[in-house]
C-alpha cells in the first residue's frame, strides 16, 4: 500500500507540475457533461472508485478495538477521495482527452511512460498490479463476512459460518467465493457473450 501511494503521488505530482494543459474548474462541473451515456458511465465509475473502503467496517468483530475499524474506514474513504481528485487533475494536466479515452484503465502506466524512462516508467505498472491484488482482497473480505452474518442468522447454508481455528476468520466462505470468482473469470474469457453480460451487470449495479 505504501508503495502504491508513493508511486501514485510521485508521478501524479510531477504531472501536476509539468503538465501542458491548463487547469480548469470545468473538470469538476457535472453540468459540463452533455452526453447522457457519458454521465451514466461516470456515475458507474464514481461508485466503483470507492469499492472496498467499507472492508474496514466488515472486520470490526475481528479487531481488538472495533472503534479502530470504524476510524480506518472513514480515513480510507476520505483518503481515496483525495487521491482520486488529485490523480484526475494530474492526468488531465498531462494528457489530452483523446489520450485519456485511448488508454482508459492503462492511463497510469501510460503516464509513467510519458514522464520517465525505464526502469522508472515500469513503477506505475507494478503499482497498478498491486492495486489489482488489493482490489480482490477488498472484494473478498466484506463479501465473505456478509455471507457469514447471513449464515449465522440461518438465511444461508452452514458452510459460510466455518471459521479458521487459529485466526477466527470465515476461511471456508472466502475459499468458496474465490473459486466461484475464478470460474466466472475463466468463463468470461472463454465465452465473449458472458463477458458482455458481466459488463452489463456491473453497469446496472453501479447505476442502482
Amino acid at each position: 500500500l505504501v508503495f502504491e501511494y508513493t508511486v501514485l503521488l510521485a508521478f501524479c505530482g510531477w504531472a501536476l507540475i509539468t503538465g501542458k494543459h491548463a487547469f480548469s474548474l470545468s473538470w469538476f462541473n457535472p453540468f459540463e457533461i452533455t452526453d447522457g451515456t457519458a454521465f451514466a458511465q461516470g456515475m458507474v465509475l464514481a461508485v466503483f472508485f470507492f469499492w472496498g473502503w467499507d472492508a474496514a467496517f466488515s472486520v470490526n468483530e475481528e479487531t481488538k478495538s472495533p472503534g479502530d475499524a470504524a476510524r480506518g474506514g472513514l480515513i480510507a474513504l476520505f483518503a481515496m477521495l483525495g487521491l482520486f481528485l488529485f490523480a484526475s487533475v494530474a492526468f488531465q494536466r498531462e494528457m489530452s482527452l483523446a489520450e485519456l479515452v485511448r488508454n482508459g484503465p492503462q492511463a497510469l502506466p501510460y503516464l509513467g511512460e510519458k514522464l520517465a524512462a525505464e526502469p522508472w516508467a515500469t513503477l506505475p505498472l507494478i503499482a497498478l498490479m498491486f492495486s489489482a491484488v488489493a482490489s480482490v482482497q477488498a472484494t473478498l473480505i466484506p463479501t465473505a463476512r456478509g455471507l457469514f452474518a447471513m449464515s449465522r442468522d440461518r438465511t444461508m447454508g452452514p458452510v459460510w459460518t466455518r471459521v479458521h481455528a487459529r485466526y477466527g476468520t470465515p476461511a471456508a466462505g472466502t475459499v468458496v467465493i474465490m473459486i466461484i470468482a475464478a470460474v466466472i473469470a475463466v468463463l468470461a474469457v472463454a465465452i465473449p457473450k458472458l463477458s458482455d453480460m458481466l459488463l452489463a451487470a456491473v453497469n446496472a449495479i453501479g447505476l442502482i
